[in-house]
Parts: C-alpha cells; structure tokens; sequence
C-alpha cells in the first residue's frame, strides 16, 4: 500500500532511532550508537576565496570544538557548493547551511570539518550564474576543494555532501578530478539536464518557473538588517544541541526566512556583498533559457545547453577523479531515473545506491546521518566498517510487510525481474467512470484490432502537489496527488481485474501505444496507479511524451535497456494525421508490492495542466489508441517473481 511521507525531522540521538515503517533498520543505527563522538560544538568562520579567474567565492567554515576550543588534529573537510545561501541573516538569528541538512550537526560531532561555499553568482560570492549549472561552476569547486586541503587544519581528504542542486554539484566537481575529493553523497541528483526539464519533449513550465523565480529572489538579497553584525558575531559558534536542530531543520521552512545573505567576516561594512548583489542582477533567469532551449542541441550564447550542463556526460572526467560515490535518491523525486543512472554508469570502482519511499525534499524519517557517517568514515578516515563489503544497492518497496521494506540487491534491475507485457482491453471492468473504462491482462488479445477514442481535455491535472512541485516546495501543502481519481474519469483507463495474489513491480516500467491522432502533435501522459479495495486510486509513477519526439535513439550512456529519445532538433517529425505511430517510453522507476484484491491501473491522458506545458489546439486532438491486432499496445511492468518461483499476477 502506498504511504503518503510527510517533511519530519529524524535526526536522533546515539541508540533513539525511531522508525514509522514497522521495525525495519538498516546498518546505521548500531554504527551510529557505538562510534565515539568527542566534539560537541562548534565555530564558524567565513571568508572569501578567489578562484583561479580572480572570481571571489564566499566560504564558510565550520571547526569542531570540545568544551569551547578549538582542537589542534587535523581533520577532513565536508564540503558543499551551495545555491540557496550559505548563511542568512533573518530578524534575530543567523539560519546557515547547518539547518539545511541537520546531519552536518552529526558530522561535527564526529570529527568533520564543515565548509560550505555560494555558488558564483549567488549569496555573497561575486560573478554571474546564466542558467544552471555553469560550466565555470565546477572550475570553482576543483580549486575551492584544493584550497580546502592545503589548510593546516585540514588532512587533505575532502568529500561532498548534498542534496538536488548540492547534490549535482557534486558530480561536476568529481569531473575536474580534484586530487583532494575522495568520497561524495548525492541526493536527489541530475543525470541528464533535457530530461529534467523536458522529460519526453514536454516543458515542465510551472516547476522551472518556480525554481527560477525562487533563485532570481535569492540571488538579488534583501538589505541587511541595521544589527547584522551584532546577529553574526554573536552567534558565530555554539553548542551542538539536537533539540535546537529539531527546531528548524530546513531553512527553507524557518520563521522569517526573507532575510539577507551573510556577508564574511572581512566584509565588515557589507560594501562587498552590495558589489555581489548588483553584480548578480545582470543574470539570465533560468526560465528565460529554458524556454529557449527546446531541444536537447539546442544553442544559446555558443553553448548546447543542455550537454554542456548534464553531469552524466562528464563520465570520462569522473573516471579520473577516482572518486567513491553514495548515490541516494526516491521514488518519488524528479531524479528517480537520474539516480539509478548513475549506479548504472559511475565508472570507478566505489559505487553504492540508496532509494526510498521520499519526494525531492528529503529522506524524511531516516537516520540520513548514519549512512553519511559510515561512507565518510571509510574513505576520509579509513575505518574499515564493512560499508564496501555489503550488497551495493539498497531500496524500499512500499506495501511490503514490516521487517521486509528495506530491500539489498548485487545488482539492478534486480535478478528476479521479470518484464512482463499487460495489455489493454476492452471495458467495462466497472472500476471507475472514465471515458473507455478498459482492462488490463497478461493474456494476449484475441481478434482484429479495435480503438479507444479520446479527445484530450486540458482541463487534466494530478493536482498542484506532486513529484514535481515537491522539488521547489509542493504546492499548498496538501496531501500528494490526491486527485488521481478526477484524473482518470477525465482520460484512458485500463485496470486489472482484483489480483489474485501480492504482485510486486520493480524497475522501470515501459509503456507501448500505437495509437492514431487527428493532429500533426500530442502529449501522452501515462500513470501507473495502486487502485484499492474500495475504489481508491492511488498514485504510484508516471512518464510522458510528446509525439513529435517519439524517434529512438541509442543513448550515449548505459541507459538501462530503457526507450531513449535524443529530441535533437533534426529529430523532431511531425505526425501524420490519421496514420498509425508507435509511442514508447518508460515511467520513472518504483517499487512496490500490490496486496491481493488490489488492481493494477494504467490511465492515459493528454495534458497535466498544472505542471507541464501543453500547447492548447483548437478544436482538441483526437486519439484513438489500438487494442488487438498484431501492434496491440501494452504496458510492460517489470514484475518480481515469488520465492516460489511463479509470478504472483492474476490471469
């Protein structure tokens, strides 16, 4: 059964790990409870830090303390390149990195280093940021890590830690191959920028336009308060108190927010940051070049966007860097695919891939910390705790009993797959009042080919919270996709009669449509739905595709035998009206275990009005989708097989 996870706090004390999903633990909570923690405060210290084009990159640094002093060892540097201001200075209190990601708390405790840095172009650091992910961007890590090393404070390991754009940071520093980094941990990380904000051709306007704007509010700063010095001198260090932490642990979600970016401690009248701030306000917005940037080649200023900014094509510059990489992700985020990419791709030796049931806003309800704790324990301190003997891929399905969520597998997709074709057939199955009412089977259907007509309606939405929101903080906070339902009696519905046994699907499932349209042009969206006892209909992935963009491609990395379109410009063709085209293309990756008696549901529409941008035609395209016959469309879930050795789906 699918579990709706709310934002909370997990971090706990040594040995107090509450778990909301039945007694199940991984390995970091015993880890966490025996390692020795001698620190129990901390100093910050900031600064600048020019880079090698003179640019003045904003830094803060954060010493361990034991009793209020500072110790004389040497320890390794926990770094992160940061997009949403290092420290901010809001009515009375400072918010810095340290509330963002509450674990860094653990860190400091255990003997790290913490440092994290503006990204040009924003907070206090000087330079221009046209977009995401400049290229000059990775540049400043290579030489902010290396200047990281050489301290005396420090033992000249570095690794990364972060999440969404402070997690895809720190794939592009691992591609500069500095010397220092040894180890990273990205969450919710970017493999392929087109597929991001274009997944299968089709703008996710209402999420980029929320992001840029959020960005473009940061990166112009308000004033600073008149007491602003008083605020960061006096609380310039601090002991670490978990209570404390629990008080706001996402700057994001802190009272009064709406602060000013820090300035450094050598700014004392704040006339550099002003000089940082004027600077910033000649950026291009990240909408203005996302609209520009259709295709996956498209050019802007002499640069093809979208390859020069995806870490995934970068895999020969990380095969240098030697780098041990953490990859965590959910099945719920806009990176799931991305995640799984890069277990698949990362082409050094230490490679680990945690997922859960999470949305882009974090791993809510796990104890985060430990596992930072145990990768950067063995790569920047050379505790051999077993991390890189264990099965390499750990993930949750969701409906599974307790004691059986979390799951390990050697490899992915796991051994145990089996892809197994449903196809659609006719209605009515009585499950729900859509426009067909169809059925879904593993048998194949029998006779000629027959057509399920539809007119897309552009009223169609999954409603204002979902996978995408959730990546720029949801809409207004009520439950995720809770209109799937109104969804589907407005679109295509094929349903499996209630399953005669526990069916669990895990991987990416694939979706095949031959279908006709009276228009040169179509979106398809297709939703993969847990549909309940009594009618219920529950969200579980989804995937589109723009008809004009349906050409395949052989992808220029391992793409997981998954349908790849490379949307070049000279790609892109037309439909014909009135003629048969096939649609392939994959829904991002789950897991989960369907209980007997539930139903399986696949629901096709032509438009999700509140996230994605598809063009409005008059009068409406029709599409008439084809069952039966020899190009019969089908939907191919990866399905695993029992322990007994059958595959658990009804007939």
């Amino acid at each position: 059964m699918l579990v709706a996870f709310t934002l909370a706090l997990s971090i706990a004390a040594a040995g107090d790990l509450a778990d909301p999903h039945g007694g199940d633990r991984l390995r970091p909570g015993p880890y966490l409870a025996f390692q020795p923690a001698p620190y129990d405060g901390f100093i910050r210290f900031s600064r600048y830090v020019a880079v090698r084009d003179g640019t003045r990159i904003a830094l803060d640094i954060y010493r361990p303390t034991k009793h209020g002093a500072l110790q004389s060892e040497k320890l390794p540097v926990v770094f992160s390149e940061d997009r949403y201001l290092r420290a901010v200075v809001a009515k009375d209190h400072l918010y810095t990195h340290l509330y963002q990601s509450p674990a860094l708390f653990v860190l400091l405790r255990h003997g790290y280093i913490i440092a994290t840095a503006d990204v040009r172009g924003s907070g206090a650091s000087f330079g221009v940021a046209n977009g995401w992910f400049p290229p000059k961007e990775a540049q400043d890590a290579y030489d902010v890590i290396q200047w990281l090393a050489a301290q005396p404070w420090s033992t000249g390991k570095v690794g990364m830690v972060g999440r969404s754009y402070l997690g895809t940071t720190q794939y592009f520093a691992a591609s500069q191959a500095p010397p220092a980094l040894k180890a990273i941990i990205p969450e919710s990380a970017l493999f392929d920028s087109y597929d991001l904000i274009y997944p299968g051709g089709v703008f996710g306007d209402w999420w980029v336009y929320s992001w840029s704007a959020y960005v473009r509010g940061i990166d112009i700063s308000a004033p600073l308060p008149p007491d602003w010095r008083q605020i960061v001198t006096t609380q310039r260090g601090g002991q670490i108190a978990l209570a404390h932490v629990r008080a706001c642990f996402e700057m994001l979600f802190c009272p009064g927010f709406q602060g000013s970016v820090a300035p450094v401690d050598e700014d004392a009248d704040g006339q550099l940051l002003a000089r940082a701030i004027e600077a910033h306000k000649a950026e291009r917005s990240v909408m203005s070049m996302a609209r520009r940037a259709i295709y996956r080649d498209s050019v802007i200023d002499g640069q093809t966007v979208h390859i020069n900014r995806s870490p995934g094509l970068r895999l020969a510059g990380i095969a240098k860097s030697g780098v041990a990489a953490y990859h965590i992700g959910g099945w719920f985020d806009i990176d799931a695919r991305d995640t799984l990419l890069w277990y698949r791709n990362w082409p050094n030796k230490a490679n680990k891939v945690l997922i859960g049931p999470w949305y882009h806003d974090g791993t809510s309800n796990f104890d985060i910390a430990g596992e930072y704790l145990r990768w950067l324990d063995y790569w920047l301190k050379g505790v051999d705790n077993g991390i890189t003997r264990e099965p390499p891929i750990t993930y949750f399905t969701m409906g599974a009993p307790p004691g059986q969520q979390w799951r390990t597998s050697w490899v992915w997709p796991p051994a145990n797959q089996r892809r197994t074709r449903f196809f659609f057939e006719r209605g009515r199955t009585g499950s729900v009042s859509s426009v067909n009412d169809g059925g879904l089977a593993t048998r194949p259907p029998e006779g000629v080919a027959s057509w399920d007509r539809y007119t897309v309606n552009y009223t169609t939405t999954v409603g204002i919270d979902n996978r995408w929101t959730s990546a720029v903080g949801g809409g207004l906070g009520l439950p995720p996709y809770a209109h799937m339902r109104q969804n589907d009696e407005k679109g295509l519905t094929y349903t499996t009669a209630p399953l005669a046994a526990a069916t669990e699907i895990t991987g990416s499932p694939i979706v095949h449509l031959w279908l006709k349209c009276s228009s040169t042009d179509v979106d398809v969206f297709a939703y993969l739905e847990e549909v309940l006892p009594d009618g219920t209909s529950r969200y579980i992935t989804e995937g589109m595709l723009r008809g004009s963009h349906r050409a395949l491609a052989k992808a220029p990395f391992d793409n997981l035998g998954l349908p790849y379109h490379r949307s070049f410009a000279h790609d892109i063709r037309p439909l014909v009206p009135g003629k048969v085209t096939e649609f392939r293309f994959d829904l991002q990756p789950t897991s989960i275990l369907f209980h007997k008696g539930d139903r399986i549901r696949i629901t096709l529409t032509g438009a999700d009005r509140d996230t994605f941008d598809t063009p409005t035609q008059s009068p409406a395209p029709t599409i008439s989708v084809q069952r039966g016959g020899a190009t019969a469309s089908y939907v191919e879930l990866p399905v695993v097989r029992t322990h007994s050795g059958t595959l658990a789906i009804s007939p």
